[in-house]
């Protein structure tokens, strides 16, 4: 946040350089393009991760089978494997193992990956994975919990919420093994 207000007053200020007489140009940019940032900021939330890394706080903190994570999660293998310390060399090892297309370009393509008890699952039946044994974990997206009804199969453990009060990430539960 203080980078890009920064760059925003930077910005203005070369604005006002490059056109002295022009002040009320100069302000109105500012103020332009503070207002524009405020409405990227509040629309992109999802893309900051907001609430990822206390998500993987909560699950170290508790006893669990596996852990599924929502690949709704902007970037969740890259969380996954910095969160939990993942060891390089075995991530290495098991991105090869994938035998991936050449058309590859983003690791957000390949929706099923594990790492040792990490799972990342696209959002499409990732509860009902994370459900089949009792004890496994999941974080999940408010997307993926959207018209269901998750109290009968899990526990919430910790809801993440942004700032104003909705909420970012779920962390999950499952409560006996569902089939």
């Amino acid at each position: 946040m203080a980078v890009i207000g920064i760059c925003i007053l930077v910005t203005s200020y070369l604005y006002f350089v490059a056109y002295p007489r022009n002040v009320q140009a100069t302000w109105q940019l500012r103020i332009s393009l503070m207002k524009g940032f405020q409405v990227y900021v509040q629309n992109e939330r999802p893309t900051w991760q907001y609430g990822i890394a206390e998500a993987f706080d909560v699950v170290r903190s508790i006893d669990s089978a596996d852990v599924y994570v929502s690949a709704r999660v902007r970037s969740a293998y890259i969380h996954t494997l910095f969160h939990t310390a993942y060891p390089p060399r075995e991530a290495q090892t098991v991105m090869r193992s994938l035998d991936l297309p050449a058309s590859t370009v983003w690791i957000e393509d390949i929706p099923n990956v594990s790492f040792g008890p990490y799972h990342i699952r696209p959002g499409d039946g990732i509860l009902d994975e994370a459900a089949s044994n009792k004890g496994n974990v999941a974080i999940v997206t408010p997307e993926d919990v959207e018209g269901v009804q998750i109290e009968e199969r899990f526990e919430t453990i910790e809801r993440i919420d942004y700032a104003d009060g909705e909420p970012a990430l779920y962390v999950l539960r499952s409560r006996d093994a569902c089939f």
